[in-house]
């Protein structure tokens, strides 16, 4: 419960049975050696910031400044007097971020987030929530094993195409025809429903989707594979998402921008109470850290 509260005062929502919050204390160390930086005279060593490395990785920028918050987050709590016995001051430290997040959290409810905040986040989503049409395929292909037989392919490939015009049902058999024994057996196979959004060959995607009706397309595609022949099985037409199938979606990113809003105003208030030194090669100190491991 006491945990609770001090996260309470640090939001500024105070708690009245703890009564008036102690006069913020100073430290008395200096940057230098050691100490990279220091908070309101406390000092932040070169073996914290090397811990915070280890355990979540980036850049030694990060590593100094995720210390330097947490030392803000500690040092509030010692002016509330939450963290005067050790115990509570360490656990409150490897702790602080997610129970901050998890009091914000509960500050900023999903009901907080009102239907006209919803609504006109929809409006402003422009061609988000558009699902462009898709297209699935099945498909014949005559490799190509070499540029030299290029023609030869495409003459094979060409001959298969005239006799499925002729007889649409001998797609499924057509696969090893004799003509095209010496260019390997015929590949293919079915394609997925995709949209036209580049993760098709062009050759592939400019042939499926031309015409708007399922079925045979009359002309082949060239892929870096070699030639195809293509039949459309099924085109799923274009639609929007619906306010009602994003609005859970839209409340999550809302809440979370919320969310994040109150932790960096929270930041900046502490940032504004305290001083904070960083040594001049701190940076340095930290990579070569970084370098060594």
């Amino acid at each position: 419960m006491r945990r609770v509260a001090l996260l309470l005062v640090l939001l500024g929502c105070g708690d009245p049975s703890e009564g008036p919050s102690t006069a913020r204390t100073t430290g008395d160390a200096e940057v230098g050696g050691e100490i990279v930086a220091t908070v309101d005279g406390h000092p932040i060593r070169l073996a914290d910031v090397e811990a915070e490395l280890r355990a979540e990785g980036g850049t030694p920028r990060e590593a100094l400044d995720a210390t330097v918050r947490r030392e803000l987050l500690a040092l509030e709590a010692a002016r509330h007097g939450y963290a005067e016995r050790r115990e509570v001051r360490r656990t409150f430290r490897q702790a602080t971020v997610q129970a901050l997040l998890a009091t914000i959290e509960r500050e900023h409810p999903a009901a907080s987030i009102s239907e006209d905040a919803l609504r006109r986040a929809y409006d402003e989503a422009g061609t988000r929530f558009e699902v462009p049409e898709r297209r699935s395929s099945r498909h014949l292909l005559v490799r190509v094993p070499d540029a030299g037989r290029e023609r030869e392919a495409r003459r094979v490939a060409s001959a298969i195409l005239a006799e499925l015009e002729a007889d649409p049902s001998k797609l499924g058999g057509a696969r090893q025809p004799n003509r095209a024994r010496r260019l390997r057996a015929l590949g293919g196979g079915r394609a997925a429903a995709v949209a036209r959004d580049g993760s098709l060959e062009t050759g592939y995607a400019e042939v499926l989707f031309a015409g708007d009706a399922p079925g045979l397309r009359p002309e082949l595609a060239r892929t870096s594979f070699g030639w195809h022949i293509v039949e459309v099985e099924a085109i799923t037409p274009a639609t929007t998402r619906t306010f009602e199938t994003v609005e859970g979606e839209l409340r999550e990113e809302l809440l979370n921008g919320a969310r994040f809003a109150a932790l960096n105003e929270l930041m900046e208030r502490l940032h504004e109470r305290v001083t904070i030194e960083v040594a001049p090669t701190a940076l340095e100190s930290i990579q070569r850290v970084e370098i060594a491991e």
